[in-house]
């Protein structure tokens, strides 16, 4: 086997740190410089030195265990048995992540890779290392778009909307940034993509709607200012209900009228409307 040692160093220096790091920010938890730095050394140490010992696959397994377990116990001061077991299960999981990558390059690009701990480094130390950093970020890419979907699950509501008769079901989302009233009625206005109106009304009539003919559907215009859009002018229509399903419940609402936008509301998420939060009010459902 060829191993250098500088290279051997370097390479779980970084390794190391990233799977501290990766470990902190997943948990959200925070400690001493100090910390960092003794356990990134320590966990350098051993894994240069864990090769030259000639033991089975097993035991190498078992040693690193007790090597992660040493090397929490160094990072962070644990609240009780049940923290640390958690944060010990992420760290061995984000370790073998990281092994695994590597092991997984290694394989592609046919060099020999040693389970028993060993390293060969015919293969270029800083693609590994400059690939690892990579899946540091695709960790927290993940992270915080599974994040943000789960907070963005709170505000998403199914609704069914009824206009000239006819009904179709989409998904709205609670813009609490929305403080549209029509001034005639003083009614919440909600916001459709125009696409919507075609489950509702038949060509003819969306035409007429758009071109402001006399015997189109009842309308006026309607000056919008939202965070998606500036000053933009859309039709303001008044539909015969809204439902909004709130569990197994659906709840009614008749005092309400919608603005159609021929922009799409957000790209990233199906959803078709932006609720007016006080359509969610106790006095506006029934």
């Amino acid at each position: 086997m060829e191993c250098y040692i500088e290279y051997a160093i370097l390479n779980n220096l970084v390794m190391d740190f990233l799977i501290v790091k990766t470990t902190l920010k997943l948990l959200k938890l925070k400690t001493k410089i100090y910390r960092i730095i003794l356990c990134v050394l320590f966990g350098t140490v051993f894994s240069v030195l864990l090769p030259i010992i000639k033991i089975n696959v097993l035991l190498t397994f078992l040693i690193k265990i007790i090597c992660g377990i040493i090397m929490l116990i160094i990072l962070l001061k644990h609240k009780n048995l049940k923290s640390f077991l958690i944060t010990l299960g992420l760290f061995l999981v984000i370790t073998f992540l990281y092994g695994g990558f590597c092991y997984l390059i290694l394989s592609v690009f046919n060099k020999s890779v040693h389970i028993e701990g060993t390293e060969n480094y015919n293969f270029p130390v800083f693609i590994i290392l400059i690939l690892c950093y990579a899946v540091y970020k695709l960790i927290f890419f993940i992270t915080l778009s599974i994040k943000k979907r789960n907070d963005i699950a709170d505000f998403l509501y199914e609704v069914e909307l009824f206009i000239n008769g006819k009904s179709v079901k989409i998904k709205a989302f609670l813009d609490t940034g929305n403080r549209l009233y029509d001034k005639n009625s003083m009614n919440p206005v909600a916001v459709i993509e125009a696409g919507v109106l075609f489950n509702l009304l038949s060509e003819e009539e969306i035409f007429k709607l758009f071109m402001n003919k006399r015997d189109a559907i009842k309308n006026r215009d309607i000056n919008v200012k939202l965070a998606n859009f500036e000053d933009e002018k859309m039709k303001l229509i008044k539909p015969e209900k809204i439902l909004i399903y709130i569990g197994d419940k659906a709840n009614t609402i008749e005092n309400v009228m919608v603005a159609v936008c021929f922009k799409k509301l957000f790209d990233e998420l199906d959803y078709k409307m932006l609720i007016h939060p006080d359509m969610l009010k106790d006095n506006c459902l029934t």
